[in-house]
């Protein structure tokens, strides 16, 4: 999976990658609507460093977790590690 690379900051509403520009604006809530805009942006600039720790954890307890190529034998917590992933991916 390939994304914009680079630190994501947040700068006002937005996230930026210093010299390549804005990865996204996240709008103020119309109609009345209640969004977490600041709790929204921090998880977002947090994104590609959340997705290297979750690919890299899969890595490390693969060989425990999983018995031979049956994936339905994962544990909890891998299986939720591994739809995030998919999401993030594109895969689901």
């Amino acid at each position: 999976m390939k994304h914009t690379e680079g630190s994501w900051e947040r700068e006002g509403r937005s996230i930026v990658v210093e010299g390549r520009g804005i990865i996204c604006t996240c709008p103020l809530p119309l109609n009345r609507g209640v969004f977490d805009v600041e709790e929204n942006l921090n998880l977002i600039a947090a994104a590609p460093e959340l997705l290297d720790a979750l690919k890299n954890y899969r890595i490390a307890d693969h060989r425990s977790c999983v018995i031979g190529d049956d994936l339905d034998h994962r544990c909890t917590t891998c299986k939720i590690a591994d739809a995030a992933l998919a999401k993030a991916e594109g895969r689901q």
